[in-house]
């Protein structure tokens, strides 16, 4: 693993950050002096403020070290740490995390300590595992150094995205016209670099016209997934529309330069079978369930046909059982003489 040591992170409500001498009382109030809190870790509940400063100055000191990670959990409405959470053991042979944490008895019950874990979870998968493959795997570092001076390592990496940024200049807003362009000189140009082929010839204007068709497919794709009643289907409709936006993103993204090339197709657009069978298999799957939506219309409105004809006629039948029938005017009595 390649460490990089305890870093600031913000959540809706929380702020995981470095511990601070200062924030001594504050741990020793909130949860140290507690051994309901304290009951399942290394240390046991303190008793007097020195003790948690002692325990302090330790961490501070270790902050120095790319495989410390040790975060104070404050609250933002509090602006005071309410507890504490850790890497407590990394083992580098299978490259794996042990988390510790804890949390003052009267913050319980809140969600906190869920939403601190699931921040920790997400540095280390997306900070320190992003940097290991970063050191592990040669083509990254390329790519990457490629993404940030093309010009600078024109001859070793970054030939394909200076010549991509070339072809987009210059077929400027209207193009070169069709097949007066020179896409050859960009390598794999109907594939990973088609995008940027299209602007050259075609101009920026219909790169966008066709940038908008993806992004207006996305719409139609949350759209269908928002109309389904049944929670799978719609996560499977809002799953499959994600995975399109976000491989547009990653290709023109790369061929533009605005992040580094992953070298993933253009849907639909790009040269390739799998590339294209793939994309209409997930057409295919959200086609099928947008008809389900229709079918789950139908039902549903003949259900509310069937729904207010029942009641339509248990209105009439109420009517007619209070119905009167007409009665006799009672005549009084005559004295007989």
């Amino acid at each position: 693993m390649n460490h990089i040591g305890t870093r600031e992170i913000a959540t809706e409500r929380l702020t995981l950050r470095r511990f601070e001498i200062e924030d001594a009382e504050n741990m020793f109030y909130n949860w140290a002096n507690d051994p309901e809190v304290t009951k399942y870790l290394t240390w046991p509940a303190h008793e007097s403020v020195d003790t948690t400063e002692t325990i302090l100055k330790e961490w501070i000191s270790k902050y120095d070290e790319k495989d410390f990670y040790q975060w104070a959990i404050e609250l933002n409405d509090l602006e005071q740490p309410i507890g504490t959470i850790s890497a407590i053991k990394t083992d580098e042979r299978v490259e794996s995390v042990e988390i510790g944490y804890c949390i003052g008895k009267r913050f319980w019950n809140n969600g906190y300590m869920t939403e601190a874990l699931t921040a920790i979870i997400r540095f280390f998968i997306n900070e320190v595992a992003a940097v290991l493959a970063y050191h592990l795997f040669a083509h990254i570092q390329v790519r990457v150094a490629a993404w940030k001076d093309p010009f600078a390592t024109y001859s070793d990496g970054g030939y394909q995205v200076a010549q991509s940024l070339f072809a987009i200049g210059t077929g400027s807003w209207f193009g070169m016209g069709l097949f007066q362009g020179l896409p050859d000189e960009i390598p794999v140009a109907d594939t990973d670099f088609i995008f940027a082929a299209i602007s050259e010839e075609m101009g920026l204007i219909l790169s966008l016209c066709l940038i908008l068709v993806c992004v207006s497919c996305y719409v139609m794709f949350l759209n269908i997934a928002l109309a389904l009643r049944n929670q799978f289907y719609k996560l499977v409709a809002l799953g499959l529309g994600t995975c399109y936006i976000f491989q547009v993103f990653l290709n023109i993204g790369g061929v533009t330069k605005f992040i580094p090339s992953t070298g993933v197709t253009l849907p639909l657009v790009s040269y390739g079978g799998s590339s294209i069978l793939s994309t209409m298999i997930m057409f295919g799957i959200i086609q099928g369930l947008y008809i389900l939506r229709e079918d789950e219309e139908e039902n549903l409105e003949r259900k509310r046909e069937r729904e207010l004809r029942n009641g339509t006629k248990r209105r009439t039948t109420k009517k007619k059982k209070t119905t009167k029938e007409p009665g006799f005017e009672e005549v009084p009595k005559q004295r007989v003489r």
